[in-house]
């Protein structure tokens, strides 16, 4: 019996794994914009993804509630921009025809409001058929991207150049993931923008946010996590969550705050920002027409400037939750990848980064999520300690782990099961 046990088990973990795997395939392909590859992982009901919510007044009204109006912006969370010195044009001078190339052949998946895909443009820019043509069209859109980096230009001049599809993604248990899928060209020039600046933006974001660009920084931030949970002067570890993170990022906090972190990069987003993005949510019948969302907050999900963004945004808020540490006997150790925030040390200590993150979070557009924020505390000796502190605060309390950015952090029994 034992052993029969044993070999049940691992058939569970097994069949779990390929539910995750199929539901993991189908969000990386619907972000990158590989619609159709993405529904293959749904024609099967025995083992389907989440899949695609069908489009009516009920996903209409959370798609808005997804995309909030623009919120106020709080003098308190502002970076001090005296001495912001605005970057040479000529920086922008060696961001040539080369670079749409090469975004241009990393660019997958279908267009946006016109449906003129990635193959086309790709085609259109890479043929070796046309070579003059496509060498003199990739110039063309290089000198488009470079007065993107540099000019102000006027809101009516880019409205259907960053307008986009929205697609309402099924997110487990019943929620909704909205995906931006821009015009290919959008992406192209954001795309070789952030290859551009990679260094900038790595700079301006930190050491302690990861999804910068930084190489293998989710691992190392996953890694140096574990090794602090397993400090001995460690009680706990707090995993954070928040609401809507990408789309309610306060976008003219983010505007202000990226102009003094990254001078080079502002511009460019400053143009594709300024103004609500047109978001059309179709339901795919051709006798019915798209609806309309704007998008007054936040990046949107789907665009290749939008983690950069999210990253040199989320640093001053993360400094402001360091520097509340600074008098505490055993600060709190952090790291982060985008709205992830995962924070080690004793239970007083985390409480207080915890209070300290619903204050000032909101102003820069972080809402923590306590619902989905886990408390994993080390030794049932610090358990009602927990308790007392986080037993109001609606965080779930574990002893035993929880995952941790595709990896698991907590007591070695659970790491093991997690593994196998």
């Amino acid at each position: 019996m034992n052993e029969n046990r044993a070999i049940q088990k691992k058939l569970q973990n097994k069949v779990k794994q390929a539910e995750e795997s199929s539901s993991k395939a189908f969000c990386r392909l619907m972000l990158v914009g590989k619609i159709g590859k993405a529904v293959k992982f749904i024609d099967n009901d025995d083992n389907a993804a989440d899949g695609i919510h069908p489009l009516n007044p009920d996903t209409m009204k959370s798609l808005k509630e997804k995309h909030p109006k623009a919120g106020p912006i709080k003098p308190e969370v502002l970076l001090d921009d005296k001495n912001t010195i605005p970057p040479e044009p000529v920086v922008y001078e060696a961001l040539d025809a080369d670079y749409i190339i090469s975004a241009a052949k990393g660019i997958d998946g279908s267009g946006g409001p016109t449906n003129i895909d990635a193959d086309i443009w790709r085609h259109m820019i890479c043929s070796k058929f046309h070579e003059k043509q496509s060498e003199a069209l990739a110039q063309a859109i290089a000198e488009f991207t470079k007065s993107l980096c540099r000019d102000e230009i006027k809101p009516q001049l880019l409205t259907e150049f960053l307008a986009g599809r929205l697609i309402p993604l099924k997110k487990k248990p019943r929620g909704i993931r909205p995906i931006g899928v821009g015009e290919v060209l959008r992406r192209i020039t954001a795309k070789a923008v952030t290859r551009f600046l990679k260094q900038d933006i790595q700079v301006a974001a930190g050491t302690l946010q990861t999804c910068s660009g930084i190489q293998s920084g989710i691992e190392a931030a996953v890694h140096a996590m574990k090794s602090i949970f397993d400090e001995e002067e460690t009680e706990a570890t707090l995993l954070i969550d928040a609401t809507n993170a990408f789309n309610s990022m306060n976008r003219g906090v983010a505007l202000h705050n990226i102009k003094v972190l990254c001078p080079t990069f502002h511009r460019f987003l400053a143009n594709s920002y300024q103004c609500p993005l047109r978001l059309y949510v179709s339901s795919g019948n051709n006798s019915t027409p798209p609806q309309c969302i704007l998008s007054e907050e936040g990046a949107t999900q789907g665009d290749p400037a939008a983690m950069a963004m999210y990253s040199i945004s989320s640093k001053p808020m993360i400094d402001k939750i360091k520097d509340s540490q600074s008098q505490s006997i055993h600060p709190v150790k952090q790291a982060w990848y985008a709205d992830d925030g995962t924070a080690s040390g004793t239970i007083e200590s985390l409480k207080q980064m915890w209070d300290y993150i619903n204050e000032v979070g909101p102003g820069f557009g972080y809402f923590p999520n306590a619902g989905k924020t886990v408390l994993i505390v080390k030794g049932l000796q610090n358990l009602p300690k927990a308790r007392v502190l986080f037993g109001n605060t609606k965080v779930t309390i574990s002893t035993e782990g929880e995952r941790h950015l595709g990896a698991a952090i907590g007591s070695t029994a659970f790491r093991d099961q997690y593994v196998i």
